[in-house]
């Protein structure tokens, strides 16, 4: 991910890598803070292209997990924006109205007590003095004084955040839909550095002309986009690993732009800065349909446009839930069940083609109020036969709200034939009525996940719809939904809501099936190799038995050991496991009481990593091999090198994890699969982290050879690599 979108305002003094881990300087005891005041936003980052895009095709393949970054910025009361983190900002609303308080940064402090000019961003000199801080640290100096505006200076000249240590919630953000025509203010921007063309108004107008289409069939007409105005391309001053909001805020001056409800300020990159460094996307996420918001792409496709607009006028991505249960309580998911993230394919709001996008989900599109009565009927007791349209047909009732009166969560039925909007998508999905509800890990709950009506837990697996003849029951048992027959123009569904169905199967595991869970990678390998294990769920009195076994490679097929006893009639919840670098074990448990056992959970993967002083591994450019008892085996490989490359094994895999260090001065890492780009991953972090998960890459199974090279981004090119994980 981009560096500059969670960079610290604090100062670290950073000791070579190859004396182990980085350290923060120590700071005045004393602690002055200011107050700052504005607008909340969520800033949603897509560093992937959407398939096909014509920046990367590498990046077609299939991806498991979280593909991008949460930010968050301050909209100050003149437009700008600044960055900000600390705990507790995921869950306040986008939109909402703050009061920050921040510590004074240390290097704030020195520069007023040395009596250096500190300026805002237009350059315009600050008067602050040493007296403001004495004063700051008895009472906190409100939003708008000179201290105030100093720590924001400063944060904006360095591209760096403000770190809150306290939020005050002064109004929450409104979601409001009002039918019209929004604003779309748009300027090509080539980032310092970047050689390439302006992208043409033509081109800008085309891209605006089909977002406008596709909006205005979500919508039934109600949201449109047409131009503002066209700016004058430019050439930042700033390159790609600076802080975005920094582009964003030069974009607004050059434009002579200002904030409103239907009013988006866009800017178009060249796909070559994305390969320089920039983002693919990034959007402010609003509080509803009339926010408006700020957008980059780096990409004149329309569809990225219309995904990015998409979270300006308040929505979450597009997921998929990925288990062997068709139904599980998301926020708190069992070993082997996961969400994957822009998952589904059918939603603009997860990936999308260069020319082409299905249909917004009936879940994200009443969420925001796009889609409302007679499009969508609601239900949440007794029964009901409803007759549902196709989605893409954009007529007619074409979707059911469904209320669980026990867990009080939202089912919504829709029915997805390949016509119209969902004609062609960028995977080959099977028609068929669908069952979605609300991501509640997302602010908000603005995420939608589809259900998997006949799950196998498969990565691959494109079948999640309910066929005719078949039910989806709700994890509460509660809600059944059966389809009783589809044709081309309409599927008949029936739903029964009611009290719990005592045969439901679809709660989760049985009750006495213990939850078993593995650490990922990067706290899997300690330094000596061993892999601790957590398990959990027995009732009172209960214990555990658990079992292992090794994954292994014969003749390029995945060969599973015999199962292994390992612990029997534990009360332990945890134990370590020795494991061989490069080596595949996989967990089972289950729990026996005076009534008798219950089933073995599913096995549960952990990988070792490799070393990166491994025997086949290949370095290219400048490399320096360091210890410290931070890193898997105690050693690891850092450079500051631009292109340096380091080349791991050829190996059988199903999935390559590289394995390194996030630390303040963290590179970009460029990573290749077979040759291919697969990912551009940030190893920027506050704090440094040793064997950390820089990269997961799921690739097909088969042997492939990954390459990392360093690209720094900006005065960030420090790259650590510890190993890398190959999972089976």
């Amino acid at each position: 991910m981009r560096t500059a979108l969670t960079s610290p305002a604090r100062v670290f003094v950073v000791a070579a890598l190859i004396a182990g881990p980085l350290t923060v300087a120590a700071t005045s005891t004393a602690q002055a803070s200011v107050a700052f005041e504005g607008v909340l936003e969520h800033i949603e980052v897509e560093d992937r292209p959407a398939i096909g895009a014509s920046v990367s095709r590498a990046n077609a393949a299939h991806h498991s997990g979280e593909d991008h970054e949460h930010a968050y910025a301050l909209r100050l009361a003149d437009s700008t924006r600044v960055g900000v983190e600390g705990g507790g900002l995921e869950r306040i609303p986008s939109g909402t109205r703050v009061r920050l308080t921040s510590n004074v940064p240390d290097k704030v402090r020195r520069a007023i007590s040395a009596g250096s000019r500190i300026s805002d961003q237009s350059g315009t000199p600050i008067p602050v003095t040493s007296k403001d801080v004495s004063t700051a640290e008895r009472s906190t100096a409100q939003a708008g004084s000179a201290l105030s505006r100093a720590v924001l200076g400063s944060a904006l000249a360095s591209g760096s955040n403000v770190t809150a240590s306290g939020v005050q919630v002064l109004s929450a953000g409104q979601n409001t839909y009002a039918k019209g025509t929004r604003q779309v203010y748009v300027v090509s921007v080539l980032p310092r550095g970047v050689s390439a063309a302006h992208s043409t108004a033509a081109a800008i107008r085309n891209q605006v002309a089909g977002v406008s289409r596709y909006w205005s069939d979500q919508s039934a007409g109600g949201v449109t986009f047409g131009i503002g105005k066209i700016g004058t391309p430019y050439t930042s001053a700033y390159a790609c690993g600076a802080d975005p909001f920094l582009f964003w805020n030069e974009a607004a001056r050059r434009m002579g732009y200002t904030e409103g409800p239907g009013k988006h300020l866009v800017m178009v990159l060249p796909a070559a800065a994305y390969k320089a460094g920039c983002n693919y996307g990034l959007a402010s996420v609003g509080s509803g349909p009339d926010s408006g918001g700020v957008v980059q792409v780096a990409d004149t496709a329309w569809p990225v446009l219309a995904h990015e607009l998409g979270h300006n006028l308040g929505l979450g991505h597009a997921k998929v839930l990925r288990s062997r249960l068709a139904d599980l309580n998301l926020g708190s998911l069992p070993a082997g069940s996961w969400v994957e993230d822009y998952g589904d394919p059918y939603d603009v709001m997860a990936r999308s083609a260069s020319d082409r996008a299905g249909m917004l989900s009936s879940l994200q599109a009443v969420n925001i109020g796009l889609m409302q009565a007679p499009s969508v009927a609601s239900i949440s007791g007794g029964a009901g036969t409803y007759s549902i349209a196709p989605l893409s047909s954009l007529r007619g009732l074409r979707a059911v709200k469904v209320t669980d009166p026990v867990t009080q969560e939202e089912y919504f039925v829709e029915y997805r034939t390949r016509t119209g909007r969902d004609a062609r998508l960028y995977q080959n999905m099977p028609p068929g009525v669908r069952v979605l509800k609300h991501d509640p890990r997302e602010y908000q709950s603005r995420a939608s996940v589809v259900m998997d009506a006949s799950p196998t837990g498969s990565r691959t697996d494109l079948n999640w719809q309910v066929n005719a003849r078949s039910t989806f029951t709700s994890r509460s048992g509660a809600v059944r939904i059966t389809v009783s027959s589809v044709s081309a123009s309409a599927a008949r569904v029936v739903v029964m809501v009611g009290a719990r169905n005592a045969g439901a199967s679809a709660l989760s595991s049985p009750p006495a099936t213990p939850r078993v869970t593995v650490p990922a990678v990067s706290s899997t390998a300690r330094a000596d190799g061993k892999v601790p294990v957590s398990w959990s769920g027995a009732p009172a009195g209960g214990v555990y038995d658990v079992r292992y076994r090794t994954v292994a490679v014969s003749g390029g097929r995945v060969a599973y050991g015999a199962a292994r006893s390992w612990l029997n009639g534990t009360t332990s919840a945890s134990a370590v496991l020795s494991g061989a670098p490069g080596s595949v074990y996989q967990v089972s448990a289950r729990v026996r009481t005076s009534a008798g056992a219950s089933g073995w959970t599913p096995w549960v993967s952990s990988v070792v990593p490799v070393d990166s002083a491994a025997r086949g591994t290949r370095l290219s450019g400048v490399w320096v091999a360091g210890r410290s008892s931070a890193y898997a085996y105690g050693t690891f490989h850092s450079t500051t090198a631009k292109n340096a490359t380091i080349t791991g094994v050829r190996t059988y895999a199903s999935r390559i994890d590289v394995v390194g260090a996030r630390h303040p001065k963290g590179s970009v890492a460029y990573v290749y699969v077979d040759g291919k780009l697969a990912a551009r991953a940030s190893t920027y972090a506050a704090r440094t982290t040793a064997r950390a998960v820089i990269a997961s890459i799921p690739v097909a199974w088969g042997a492939h050879q990954v390459r990392v090279v360093n690209v720094p981004a900006g005065a960030r090119g420090h790259l650590v690599i510890d190993g890398f994980a190959y999972a089976r």
